[in-house]
């Protein structure tokens, strides 16, 4: 029997995912930069995608455990959690710098959380995406992929490769 899944939504890209009794916070904002309420929260660990002031508000929690931007396979409580290299731009990160996407799985669960992605991943980055159950993917045309890079992105992930 699968453990318990709980994701809660805080605005822009600050979400908590916790399974059984453990939770991660992930790019934790601090409200007032964005016009948002503020929310503080208690959480074992924090996943920050990239150094920008709207995602790595690691005060506004409570957290044993603050993990930035970190590539690779690691575990965090019940979560074996992988950190990919994205970019912010276009550009390769040459106008917004790096951004790193975190892949979560426990259980039967896949959690993937894209920071600010912002541009249209190549095979390899997609490959990382397929088989979530949840795919967390920025949609803003700004600083992002806009709706129809999203729709892209969503209907490539959802390929056989």
């Amino acid at each position: 029997m699968a453990g318990k899944l709980r994701v809660e939504w805080f605005g822009h890209s600050y979400f908590t995912v916790a399974y059984e009794d453990y939770t991660i916070a992930i790019d934790p904002h601090d409200g007032g930069s964005l016009n948002l309420p503020e929310y503080r929260v208690r959480a074992d660990a924090v996943l920050v995608t990239h150094n920008h002031y709207d995602h790595n508000a690691v005060e506004m929690v409570e957290a044993g455990e603050v993990v930035r931007w970190r590539r690779g396979r690691f575990r965090l409580g019940p979560f074996t959690v992988e950190g990919v290299l994205s970019y912010h731009d276009k550009s390769r990160g040459e106008l917004r710098g790096e951004n790193t996407l975190y892949r979560l799985e426990a259980g039967p669960y896949t959690i993937v959380h894209a920071g600010d992605l912002g541009h249209v991943p190549g095979e390899e980055l997609l490959q990382k995406l397929r088989g979530a159950s949840i795919l967390m993917i920025p949609v803003g045309g700004v600083y992002t992929i806009d709706a129809e890079e999203a729709w892209e992105i969503i209907s490539k992930r959802s390929r056989a490769s």
